[in-house]
């Protein structure tokens, strides 16, 4: 897991650790601090997703980070991530989201949501992205919960593979595993393509 401070920052630090001439796929977490759900399955574990996830896919989580002395308004330590005391700003995550609005077409549902999206050649590419309605999965026993989807995801990109090829895999026969494999049994067919716990589409203006 990486702070998000900004939208501004979330590309700078993209553009440090892969370079201008790039294509990799990321993970935005959005999750609200005083939500249950965040603090009972994302919170508690956020510690273990950072070193899970850390050589295999970058996952920012905005309106998080550590080290910010007061600079950033009101704020309160939520969790602990490598040892370090992370704390939330509601100011900060409401920009985050007002800025991803403003940049596409993607609109906050209130929930939980996990969007795996491309960075290419120094911007975040609107044109193909994944979303993921946590809250509304784990409430109607979709997954059996984050932290086991999140190994899934991070498995899946041990190999760095982009959003594209993993979008492909998702429609037509699962994320390696595969997502599909893990939630069919749960749902029929028709509910399991309404978009109703996750989706790929273009979210560009």
């Amino acid at each position: 897991m990486l702070e998000a401070i900004s939208y501004k920052d979330l590309i700078k630090d993209l553009k440090k650790k892969h370079g201008e001439e790039c294509q990799v796929t990321v993970g935005i977490l959005i999750g609200n601090a005083h939500c249950n759900f965040v603090k009972d399955f994302i919170l508690s574990k956020i510690d273990q997703y950072h070193h899970r996830s850390n050589h295999n896919i970058d996952f920012y989580f905005p309106g998080y980070g550590a080290y910010w002395y007061g600079y950033y308004g009101p704020q309160e330590t939520v969790c602990v991530v490598d040892g370090v005391e992370w704390l939330h700003s509601d100011k900060l995550f409401c920009e985050f989201i007002d800025e991803l609005e403003y940049r596409s077409k993607w609109e906050y549902s209130g929930e939980t949501e996990l969007i795996l999206i491309n960075f290419i050649n120094g911007k975040l590419d609107f044109s193909e992205v994944m979303v993921f309605w946590l809250d509304r999965m784990v409430r109607d026993e979709i997954i059996y919960s984050p932290a086991n989807f999140f190994q899934r995801i991070f498995n899946m990109f041990k190999n760095k593979e982009t959003l594209f090829s993993v979008s492909d895999k998702l429609v037509l026969r699962g994320i390696g595993n595969s997502i599909i494999d893990m939630v069919k049994d749960n749902v029929s067919f028709l509910e399991l393509y309404n978009n109703k716990w996750f989706c790929t589409k273009n979210i560009s203006q």
